[in-house]
């Protein structure tokens, strides 16, 4: 929701209302209501409405990753996993963006797995949902540390 401020003359000015989570964030504002409007085109808001969760990752973290969401927005560097027999946790958490909440996305929630091109390099689409609630496309090497999960997919 944009507000108008009206400042000195004909000056007006639009706010973007946003929640600072921590100091310093103030400068990325802007950038925070971008990252939401990507969130909700790229699937990730999806998830968040599913399969939100607040807990700590179950396990071995691997960070510093690009996820691809819906075929239309690319995080890149910055999303964090943790693969489980609990589920797949996975957390944005890009330096000067919102951050969005972490999510625990069950096992049987994956409903298929399809090879595909990511950058040109090879990586692994999974289908999340039935009926379907979004796409999460990874790197070939990450989704080898999915696997042995996946034996109702693959």
């Amino acid at each position: 929701m944009l507000t108008r401020e009206t400042g000195s003359g004909s000056v007006r000015r639009y706010v973007v209302p946003y929640e600072c989570d921590a100091p310093g964030e103030d400068v990325a504002r802007p950038f925070g209501f971008i990252s939401g409007l990507f969130a909700k085109g790229g699937g990730y808001a999806a998830l968040v409405e599913h399969f939100k969760t607040t807990a700590p990752p179950p396990g071995a973290v691997v960070g510093g990753q690009t996820v691809m969401m819906d075929r239309t927005v690319a995080y890149k560097y910055c999303v964090t996993f943790s693969a489980t027999s609990v589920g797949l946790y996975m957390r944005v958490e890009a330096k000067g963006l919102k951050r969005h909440p972490a999510v625990l996305i069950p096992w049987s929630e994956v409903r298929r797995v399809e090879p595909v091109k990511m950058y040109w390099m090879p990586a692994m689409r999974l289908v999340v949902g039935e009926p379907h609630i979004t796409q999460i496309t990874v790197w070939m090497r990450l989704f080898q540390s999915f696997r042995p999960y996946l034996g109702h997919v693959v």
